[in-house]
């Protein structure tokens, strides 16, 4: 009998207090995380590891962070794509989710949503 692997979750957050806090509380509920500010192998990652979901933030990263949706949408599209973001950056959220984003949780972030849109992207 084969035990089924937790999902693994990447968080995109160039804040890395936030990324600590968002870690801490999604390694409790058991997801599998791989944690980075944005570098230039992420390609490279998303080839090796198969990601369910990628938790990006928008509001540090700005077009950044757009340039790395459509990376993942490109090397991973399998990967479901949930943004952090708040209201000052409404724009790239407007743009994110046209280029194929799935959900969206605003910042300040409440935890117990943002595990249930997790939940939701994994399937």
């Amino acid at each position: 009998m084969s035990e089924k692997k937790a999902p693994v979750v990447l968080i995109v957050e160039k804040d890395a207090a936030f990324r600590a806090t968002l870690a801490g509380h999604l390694r409790t509920q058991g997801f599998n995380l791989l944690v980075t500010e944005l570098t230039d192998d992420m390609g490279l990652l998303l080839q090796q590891r198969k990601v369910a979901v990628v938790l990006l933030g928008l509001a540090g990263l700005k077009q950044q962070g757009i340039s790395f949706l459509r990376l993942v949408l490109e090397v991973s599209p399998a990967s479901k794509v949930v943004l952090l973001n708040n209201l000052e950056h409404l724009s790239l959220s407007i743009e994110a989710m046209k280029l194929g984003a799935v959900d969206e949780v605003s910042i300040p972030v409440d935890m117990e949503l943002l595990v249930e849109k997790v939940r939701l992207a994994v399937g």
